[in-house]
């Protein structure tokens, strides 16, 4: 049924329409994500998980989060 569908769907140029957009914003976020400006902060973070050897807590408490205790 979906074969038939897709076989006789009579605009094909909006499926290619919608791949292309869907592929463009796809290389755009990972692009985005993984910049080599942000290489610095990605590695940064790494080294702290590696370094504190401390497991993260399950909930934010007033160390870990400040912020959520003045929102209180």
């Amino acid at each position: 049924m979906k074969q038939l569908l897709v076989t006789q769907f009579p605009m094909q140029w909006m499926t290619l329409v919608a791949l292309l957009i869907f592929l463009t914003v796809f290389v755009g976020i990972a692009l985005w994500t993984f910049r080599i400006v942000r290489r610095e902060k990605w590695e940064q973070i790494a080294a702290r998980a590696i370094l504190e050897h401390e497991p993260l807590p399950l909930r934010p408490t007033s160390e870990t989060c400040p912020e959520q205790e003045s929102a209180r």
